[in-house]
């Protein structure tokens, strides 16, 4: 028994991976903010080419 709960303490105390999840919570946290970012842009975008389909699209003879 001793010996699983040293086992079990080094792996407690073992900090390697921190990095690598600290990594990743900022990847997660930069895509998040790139995504909000895109859509925030994106539906004002879609929505002026929308009304420019609308009136005739591009290349259209109509004023």
């Amino acid at each position: 028994m001793p010996r699983q709960r040293t086992c079990w303490q080094k792996w407690w105390q073992d900090t390697e991976g921190t990095t690598s999840v600290e990594y990743a919570i900022l990847l997660a946290l930069i895509i998040l903010v790139c995504f909000s970012a895109i859509a925030s842009i994106g539906n004002p975008t879609i929505s002026g080419f929308q009304q420019v389909i609308d009136k005739g699209g591009f290349g259209s003879n109509e004023p």
